[in-house]
């Protein structure tokens, strides 16, 4: 999107009036040479120019059309003004502006147009010149994103520029004023049209340049003939980087940190062209990393400067490691990272470096970074950061001496107000620079001694501040430039307006503002309130955030002294702000296209008729007070989007005719909206005011809630018009019975029917998306077109709440249709939620792009519900549960594989009838799963007798699966081992509320050679388990972790006796010696021996009542044990425990053995 000039009515609107002040004819004709240059420009914008003076001088005219545009806008300026105020004819052509006699094209002061805090400006009229080419900030995401979340600052407190005078239109300024820059544009632009002729031209493809090349850039070489004041600062760093004392190191890093414009990369280039360093080191490098901290690019940066051979983009980091890494060998080297902004990962530095630290033959190496953030260099710094603060008071007075007087000596009153001057810069160099420079433009005492004199031109703030006034000072520069845009950024403080208005004279030609992050509650807005020319606006909190959209409403007071930007055409304050301040006389920005914020702003808008050029209209709420009548709407050509409520309010079809909505041909999304918890309706009323509301044919979207007719007005029937209609959205249509032909409306691609009662049937053609929510009496959705076109266009299904729905086009008894596994290719959303009586689904997923699936209370005889997710983000992981019913045993019909490809994550549950080995084949097939749960499962284990020889001598593995979770199914013991023996990788096994079978023995068997990657191992609440191996868990040798509660038998098989032969021995429990994490609940024993453990780290004991002993002997690594609740242990032997862990006893015997 872009900002666009204004219409020919607008343009005759100026002509008029310049006429009546007697500028007609010279506004005609300058307006004429102002199309001819911008022609000249345009065509000079499609070619490639070789000759360089030409090239040099476009900028020029450039410069010279804004200067015509600002002309022309300062005359429109008083036009709109006239208008609005109702007084064009008390004019007075013989008052002077003053504020025209001080610049080459000068707006009104603030005071032109300033009001009393009381005052409001009403009245207003549509349209302005504007020939002008705007900034392109102003793009779609603004409109289509509705803005980012940010603040607008309020219109309380200290004004930046207060009101003083009223000054009017002079007209005798204006004309010389055209005269002067008719005659300089007409010749500058004959002139450039004439070398264009003669240039022989080609037509280029221009390719966009990267954040890369626009970063800032230096070279280790000095810009300076000479360096101020920083001979101490430099002796200081060489001695630290090429002291005795460094020579034994790999590598050193020394930061030199300061704020912008204080001279850290001066310094280091001063320090690295000294001799001494030179001398000390075999191999130097100079990387400038700026905002990019990319280790790829530092890299081959750092080869090309050994080299000089570019590395042809060679994105292999560790091949070029090794290649610094072979360069670097047996050489001392210095690397200078110049001016890094941030570090946000530090692995990032530690790689980067690691070549440097690699460098065993090479010691004495040395880092030396710049840097404005302080956390940079904390984080890399391994010698004490040199702070860099401003010059001393005299070798900043030579610095600024230089700058400002070059070769020339001045006389004795300049040296004297220069030193005054300089002494305001608080010792920076680049400020020395910048306002030196700019002084020597003109050496002249009077000149100097207003800037002096002119006590706001450099406000007095801390050292810490420095960066704001220099930015400050180099935006000073631009005066003559005659800014156009400016953005600013950052969290500033409550003080920002009011050391801002210096730049005022500077900032009064902007056509594009945008700031953003400041949070501040004073005048800063209002202290634009001047800047007549500017036609892009956006204040907002922060910058938007597509993956956080939900923004929480804040409110913000908006600044009456923006209401006399009749020029603006684009407000953003973000979808978030609320303006509680809004008065009639915003309404005054005649020319504003776009209006982004808080959707009530909206409603509130009074005498919305006079935004003749708004597009969006978000929320306008039908009224009985005036203002917010229908026939507000009737003057808004150029609506493209509506949304009106209040609708109950209307009586007659000719109040919604006043609206004029057929006539709105640029509209294109139309939302129309009745109170639908009124307590009373007239439905005949409502069809009439529906038929009153009938829009153009262009319309694309549609959406109609709240409507109380049983029938939709003809403008929806068969004859529809709306052959464009691409969305339709009916909402809380209660009572109505039939719906529009859907058939009908060949470009109709979305369908959204909600809380519609009186529906039976839903019939359409293909469709992209189709949401049901609580049509009741919905039976069944028909479509016209062929099955495959449906398959291959839809991309959505959401039916909720349709109790008596039984068919839908791909229902399994629907028709003959034949489901393949690709049936819908573009599928991504597709739910069904409480319809019982509908007909069993196919095999699921449909298609295999599915992001979301939920079946939930659906008529299938095989479960209740099922559940898949997949993440945009991360695609590589999907899951799946289904909750299923006895009569689900096997896969089929229920899955379609090849759909699932992806699926990380398959959850069972409820399943009675299912087994391990009915399904073992399908998880075969789900080569990517990574995580298998059970649920409910009794018979997960059971196999028919006939099958076991058969099924033992199948390689049935699962090489993939890392973890298992089996939950209220029966074990058995040898099957159980069999399954854990297909699962190579299987890291975590969690066995919960599993009994044994009836008659069997419940065990669990460790299968032998296998489990070898199992780390973590939870089982709770199996009451009946104990462990089948005689070496218990000893066989586990990656375990780590293992929790066991409530599961006695287990505890118990796993501590061997402790008499043989006669013999007392003492007990050690077979748990492996990799463990380290240990949690035992309800621990039966008297003694728990847990000698051998001697990586363990961490232990746990609850619920341990009959515990009195715990043998820690050896468990030398132990940091932390933690015991709860078990009120007999008296005795814990721990002799090589560390002194440094932690014991919390909240509930154990009092005196405790330690």
């Amino acid at each position: 999107m872009a900002l666009v000039p204004s219409t020919a009515a607008s343009i005759s609107a100026l002509q008029a009036f310049a006429g009546r002040v007697g500028l007609g004819d010279d506004v005609v004709a300058l307006e004429e040479k102002l199309r001819n240059a911008s022609l000249v420009l345009d065509a000079a914008r499609e070619m490639e120019i070789r000759n360089e003076a030409l090239v040099e001088s476009l900028p020029e005219l450039q410069d010279e059309v804004y200067g015509a545009e600002e002309v022309l806008d300062v005359i429109d300026y008083f036009r709109m003004k006239a208008e609005l105020d109702a007084d064009v004819d008390m004019l007075d052509e013989n008052e002077i502006d003053e504020s025209m006699r001080n610049a080459d094209v000068e707006m009104p002061d603030e005071s032109d147009y300033s009001m009393d805090d009381g005052d409001e400006i009403d009245g207003g009229s549509d349209g302005s010149s504007d020939n002008c080419e705007v900034s392109n900030l102003v793009d779609l995401a603004d409109v289509a994103e509705q803005g980012s979340s940010n603040a607008l600052v309020s219109a309380h407190g200290n004004s930046v520029v207060h009101a003083t005078r009223r000054v009017e239109l002079d007209k005798d300024e204006l004309l010389l004023q055209i005269c002067e820059i008719g005659r300089s544009l007409g010749q500058f632009a004959d002139h450039v049209c004439e070398a264009l002729k003669l240039e022989e031209l080609d037509r280029i493809a221009l390719a966009k340049q990267g954040n890369e090349n626009r970063r800032r850039l230096t070279t280790p070489y000095l810009t300076e003939t000479k360096i101020y004041g920083r001979d101490l600062e430099r002796d200081q760093i060489v001695e630290l980087l090429t002291g005795d004392p460094r020579h034994n190191q790999n590598f050193v890093v020394l930061p030199i940190v300061g704020n912008g414009g204080i001279g850290k990369t001066a310094l280091a280039q001063y320090v690295y062209s000294d001799p001494r360093v030179k001398a000390h080191f075999d191999t130097m490098m100079w990387v400038c990393v700026s905002l990019n901290f990319d280790i790829v690019r530092l890299t081959t940066h750092m080869l090309e400067c050994i080299t000089g051979m570019d590395q042809g983009g060679n994105a292999n980091l560790t091949l070029l490691q090794e290649m610094l890494k072979d360069e670097l060998k047996g050489c001392r080297v210095l690397l200078v990272l110049d001016d890094i902004w941030d570090i946000k990962d530090s692995s990032k530095w530690s790689r980067l470096v690691a070549p440097l630290g690699s460098n065993q033959q090479g010691k004495g190496n040395a880092i030396l970074v710049t840097t404005r953030n302080q956390s940079v260099a904390t984080a890399v710094c391994t010698l004490t950061p040199i702070a860099l603060y401003g010059l001393r008071k005299e070798d900043f007075r030579e610095c600024f001496r230089a700058y400002a007087f070059g070769g020339e000596k001045g006389n004795y009153k300049l040296h004297s107000i220069g030193r005054k001057i300089a002494d305001r810069l608080k010792g920076y160099p680049l400020a020395a620079k910048s306002v030196g420079g700019l002084l020597r433009k003109r050496i002249d005492f009077d000149r100097w001694s207003r800037i002096f004199e002119n006590n706001e031109w450099i406000s007095n703030r801390d050292a810490d501040d420095s960066e704001f006034e220099k930015d400050l000072i180099e935006l000073n520069t631009l005066q003559r430039k005659k800014l156009k845009s400016l953005m600013l950024f950052g969290s500033f403080g409550s003080t920002f307006a009011t050391r801002f208005h210096f730049v005022a004279d500077v900032i009064c030609n902007l056509r594009t503002l945008r700031i953003s992050g400041i949070e501040d509650d004073g005048d800063i807005l209002s202290g634009f309130g001047h800047c007549i020319h500017l036609r892009y606006l956006r204040a907002t909190r922060q910058e938007y955030d597509k993956h956080n959209p939900w923004l929480e409403r804040y409110d913000r007071h908006f600044p009456k002294e923006l209401c006399r930007l009749y020029r603006l055409q684009f407000l953003n304050v973000g979808v978030d702000c609320y303006l509680s301040t809004l008065t009639k006389s915003f309404s005054n920005l005649v020319n504003l296209r776009h209006f982004i914020c808080h959707e009530e702003n909206h409603s509130e808008l009074s005498e919305v008729s006079k935004l003749a050029s708004l597009q969006e209209l978000r929320m306008f709420r039908v009224r009985k007070e005036a203002g917010f009548h229908m026939e507000q709407l009737a003057n808004l050509s150029e609506l493209g989007s509506l949304s009106v409520f209040g609708l109950e309010n209307l009586v007659t079809k000719d109040e919604a005719t006043n609206a004029k909505l057929l006539d709105r041909e640029h509209l294109r999304s139309l939302c129309l909206n009745w109170d639908a918890s009124r307590m009373y309706a007239n439905p005949d009323m409502e069809k009439d005011v529906l038929e009153g509301l009938q829009p153009h044919a262009a319309l694309n979207h549609l959406q109609i809630s709240g409507y109380m007719s049983a029938s939709l007005p003809t403008w929806l029937g068969e004859a529809s018009s709306f052959i464009n209609l691409r969305s339709i959205h009916l909402e809380d249509c209660q009572p109505l019975r039939s719906l529009p032909p859907f058939v009908h409306l060949k470009c109709l691609k979305k369908l959204h029917l909600s809380r519609i009662y009186g529906t039976t049937e839903v019939s359409t053609h293909s469709l992209e998306e189709l949401i049901i929510e609580e049509v009741e009496q919905l039976e069944r959705w028909i479509i016209q077109d062929k099955f495959s076109l449906l398959a291959a266009e839809l991309q959505v299904l959401e039916i909720k709440g349709c109790p008596k729905l039984r068919e839908l086009p791909f229902s399994c008894s629907a028709s003959a249709q034949t489901v393949s596994i690709d049936l819908f290719p573009l599928l991504h959303h597709f739910i069904i939620h409480d319809c019982p009586l509908l007909m069993p689904l196919p095999a699921l997923p449909l298609g295999p792009k599915v992001l979301r699936m939920t079946i939930v209370n659906v008529g299938s005889p095989l479960y209740k519900s099922l559940s898949y997710y997949q993440f945009k983000s991360l695609s590589y992981y999907q899951t799946l549960i289904l909750d299923g019913t006895e009569n689900l045993t096997t896969p089929n019909g229920v899955f379609s594989l090849h759909n699932l490809g992806a699926l990380s994550d398959l959850s069972l549950r409820s399943c009675s009838n299912l087994t391990w080995f009915s399904w073992e084949e399908v998880f075969q097939q789900l080569g990517s799963m990574k995580k298998l749960n059970f649920v409910g499962c009794p018979k997960l284990l059971s196999m028919p007798a006939a099958q076991k020889e058969e099924y033992y001598n199948k390689d049935n593995s699962l090489p993939a699966l890392e973890n298992l979770t089996i939950e209220s199914c029966c074990i058995r013991g040898n099957r159980l081992a069999h399954v854990l023996s297909l699962l190579p990788s299987l890291s975590c096994l969690e066995l919960t509320d599993c009994p044994g079978e009836a008659g069997d023995e419940c065990m669990l068997m460790i299968p032998i050679g296998s489990l070898t990657s199992l780390k973590e191992l939870c089982i709770t609440n199996c009451i009946d388990l104990s462990c089948g191996n005689k070496e218990g868990f000893i066989g586990l040798t990656s375990l780590e972790t293992l929790r066991i509660g409530e599961c006695p038998k287990l505890l118990s098989s796993l501590i061997p006796d402790n008499e043989e032969g006669g013999q007392s021995l003492r007990r050690s429990i077979l748990l492996p010696l990799s463990l380290q994490r240990m949690v035992l609940d309800g621990v039966s024993e008297k003694l728990l021996p847990l000698s051998s453990l001697t990586s363990l780290k961490d232990l746990g004991i609850t619920d341990s009542s009959d515990l009195k002993s715990i043998d820690l002997h050896s468990c030398t690594s132990l940091e932390e044990i933690g015991i709860h609740r078990s009120g007999a242990l008296s005795s814990c032997k721990a002799k090589g425990v560390q002194r440094r862990s932690q014991c919390f006893l909240p509930t154990a015997g009092k005196d405790l053995d330690r």
